[in-house]
């Protein structure tokens, strides 16, 4: 699952930059359990829900609640290092699935980088529908693509992408508080992250800046 691949990339990040696993067992975030369920339930929802023949409507439903606790939780804690980014990429997410009743997935970037070779996650069912011309937001829907270990493609969003930053964001730093706050090498590993994310929304942009120098 990306989300455990991220937090345990984060986790080693942490323990490079000097930072401790005791800080982060430490640190506390109000509606501490409602958003770590949240926040696992937003990311195996889809999947799961994949599995079942249930309505549209029904599987955008159950994870549109999952999502709306996730972002409440989220806005609590607003002041820590990672929540403003979680909370904009969960409502990015959810605006693209109430205006199309469903996730779209380009289905045409992900069999091109795949090579044949199959697709993680679901594509199909669940809160997943394929992207067509009429999508609305197209921009905000699963378009960016994964290539893991495996050979096997993962398609994420706009929003995925945030959330995933913030929750790395989030677990470094808060590993940092052991050392009194972020260290030099904390603070140039989240604006690599920044630069990193940036490149990715704006890649013509991150050319030109490069061209300057």
């Amino acid at each position: 699952m990306i989300l455990a691949a991220a937090v345990a990339g984060a986790i080693v990040m942490g323990l490079a930059s000097g930072g401790r696993l005791s800080a982060l067992a430490q640190g506390r975030i109000r509606g501490e359990w409602a958003f770590l369920v949240s926040l696992v339930l937003n990311a195996t929802l889809p999947g799961i829900l994949s599995r079942f023949a249930l309505p549209g409507w029904a599987a955008v439903a159950a994870w549109l609640c999952a999502a709306a606790v996730l972002v409440a939780v989220s806005a609590a804690n607003l002041e820590k290092r990672g929540f403003a980014l979680i909370s904009l990429g969960v409502a990015l997410n959810a605006v693209v699935i109430l205006l199309n009743l469903g996730m779209p997935v380009d289905l045409a970037v992900a069999r091109d980088l795949s090579g044949g070779n199959t697709l993680a996650g679901p594509v199909a069912g669940g809160i997943h529908i394929a992207r067509t011309a009429t999508t609305r937001l197209s921009l905000l829907a699963d378009t960016l693509p994964l290539v893991l270990p495996s050979g096997q493609v993962l398609l994420i969003s706009l929003g995925d992408m945030l959330l995933l930053v913030g929750v790395c964001a989030f677990i470094v730093c808060q590993m940092g508080a052991a050392n009194g706050g972020k260290s030099r090498r904390q603070e140039q590993a989240h604006r690599g992250w920044l630069r990193a994310l940036r490149c990715v929304v704006w890649p013509t942009r991150g050319r030109h800046a490069r061209r300057r120098r």
